[in-house]
């Protein structure tokens, strides 16, 4: 009985993450991340 209930919280604790994981990837997939450009790149491109 005791290895079943480890089973179960090793589960939902994967389970967590795993819902952790994609909640994190749809926000930053919904955000822009403003990457600054160095001097030299922004110096190039003009």
């Amino acid at each position: 009985m005791e290895t079943l209930l480890e089973t179960l919280i090793g589960l939902a604790i994967l389970v967590g993450l795993g819902a952790i994981a994609r909640e994190a990837e749809q926000s930053a997939e919904s955000e822009p991340v403003l990457v600054p450009i160095p001097v030299k790149e922004r110096r190039r491109l003009r």
